[in-house]
């Protein structure tokens, strides 16, 4: 319990929508950024890469664009964070 080391599986997210402009965020933004889409538009998904894995993203208004990015943090690293308790 408290003080021991568990293990957290899932990958951190978190959401705001701001006067239309949909902003999602998920895993940890390390590593090297990739953008596809036109940020200045609210537009495009900025993948970060770490060590050759997806280990995070920021999307702008494109929600399945997020959802699959998610999913493929979630599978790539399986997620899991050792954090103390």
């Amino acid at each position: 319990m408290l003080g021991q080391d568990v293990a957290h599986t899932a990958v951190p997210w978190c959401w705001s929508d701001q006067y239309g402009l949909k902003i999602q965020i998920c895993g940890r933004l390390v590593g090297t950024p990739e953008t596809s889409g036109d940020p200045a538009r609210h537009d495009a998904a900025i993948s970060f890469v770490h060590d050759g894995a997806l280990c995070g993203a920021v999307c702008f208004n494109r929600p399945k664009e997020f959802r699959d990015l998610r999913s493929e943090i979630a599978r790539s690293e399986d997620g899991s964070q050792t954090v103390k308790a």
